[in-house]
């Protein structure tokens, strides 16, 4: 997947995030420190999920009106709510980032340590862009692997969201694409021996 490093202003323009698991409260917390006001739409909310006035919980089964007004919206919920989430994205030119699929939607959605509002962004790295397409790049090579022999949600969630914490991101910037992937394959590894031996 190829793909250009770019930043989106959503100060102030609403962010929709469908799902309340940890790839979700990821997401929110990005949008947050980017100053957008943020929707989330779920059936229901762990305790603790994030709280703040810029936050509208939305505690219901996701419809496409949920995306009304919305500049960006984030798929984190499961896969056949993701799907629905894709094609109304697509259907009402809504931007859309999909954290454990990147290479399925618009933008690569950086996780909440990473991310720091407009005013800020030229304070960043200026890595910071090319260590997400180089994640992007990882991804796209182990996310079908992970799909078809990882049925189990919770351990293939659990994969991509150590795919994009603050040690293997350090692991892309010191390495490179070629070393973060084998590293990436053997986690890949052990999470299907882990539940083999489960079964």
């Amino acid at each position: 997947m190829k793909v250009l490093p770019a930043a989106m202003r959503i100060e102030g323009k609403l962010a929709v995030v469908v799902g309340a698991g940890a790839l979700a409260a990821s997401a929110v917390r990005a949008l947050l420190a980017a100053g957008a006001h943020v929707r989330v739409v779920a059936k229901r909310f762990p305790r603790g999920f994030l709280s703040s006035p810029a936050v509208e919980r939305v505690r219901d089964d996701y419809r496409r009106r949920h995306l009304t007004g919305a500049a960006l919206v984030v798929a984190a919920a499961s896969n056949a709510i993701n799907s629905r989430v894709k094609s109304d994205a697509r259907a009402q030119r809504v931007i859309l980032a999909v954290p454990d699929s990147p290479e399925s939607g618009d933008i690569v959605l950086p996780p909440p340590e990473k991310a720091a509002p407009p005013s800020r962004l030229s304070e960043l790295p200026v890595d910071l862009d090319d260590v997400y397409a180089k994640l992007a790049a990882v991804l796209s090579k182990v996310r079908p692997r992970a799909l078809k022999l990882v049925p189990d949600a919770r351990r293939r969630r659990a994969f991509f969201e150590a795919l994009a914490d603050d040690a293997f991101l350090d692991g892309i910037r010191r390495d490179g694409v070629g070393p973060a992937l084998a590293r990436a394959e053997k986690l890949l590894d052990t999470v299907i021996a882990m539940q083999d031996a489960s079964l």
